[in-house]
C-alpha cells in the first residue's frame, strides 16, 4: 500500500488555516484541478463534525467522499467513497501544527490502485507526491494571500 506525504509551512494561525482548508466549496480555489465542489452534508457536535461533499475535477469526473474534522486537534481525516476508481480505497489524514510565525500543514494518504487502473501502486507514489506538493503550493499561495488582503 502506497503511503504519500508532505508538508508545507503556512504564515497563518493553525486555526484559521484548518477553517480555511476544510471549507469544501472554497476547493475551485485551493486545487487548481478542481471545477465544482460541494457539500452535501454537514453534521457538528461539539468537537467533531462530520461532512459528506461531492467533488468534481476539471477533466469532468465526479466522486463523493466524506470527511471528520477534529476542532481541538486540528486533524482532517477523508475517504473517497463512490467511485473510488482509480483506487481500491483512498484515506487522506490533514494535519495542522502551530509553528513559529504560522502552521505546518502535513498532508498523508494512504491509497492503493485499482488493479483495472492504468496507474499501478508501484509507479502511483511520484505522481500522487507531485500533485500533492503542487496543491499545497497553491494552497499556500491561496491563504497566504487572503488572510493577507484588507478585510473588506
Amino acid at each position: 500500500m502506497p503511503r504519500a506525504s508532505r508538508s508545507i509551512f503556512v504564515k497563518a494561525d493553525p486555526d484559521q488555516v484548518f477553517e480555511f482548508t476544510n471549507d469544501i466549496p472554497r476547493w475551485t480555489e485551493l486545487y487548481t484541478n478542481m471545477s465544482a465542489a460541494r457539500v452535501v452534508s454537514f453534521e457538528r457536535d461539539g468537537r467533531f463534525a462530520k461532512l459528506v461533499f461531492e467533488l468534481t475535477n476539471k477533466e469532468g469526473h465526479t466522486w463523493q467522499a466524506w470527511r471528520i474534522l477534529d476542532y481541538k486537534d486540528r486533524v482532517a481525516m477523508s475517504r473517497r467513497e463512490a467511485p473510488s476508481f482509480p483506487y481500491v480505497f483512498h484515506h487522506l489524514t490533514w494535519r495542522y501544527e502551530p509553528a513559529e510565525g504560522g502552521t505546518l500543514m502535513t498532508w498523508t494518504d494512504d491509497f492503493e490502485m485499482d488493479p483495472k487502473s492504468p496507474i499501478k501502486n508501484e509507479v502511483s507514489l511520484e505522481p500522487m507526491l507531485e500533485h500533492m506538493g503542487e496543491s499545497q503550493a497553491n494552497f499556500k499561495k491561496v491563504i497566504e494571500s487572503y488572510l493577507a488582503a484588507p478585510a473588506k
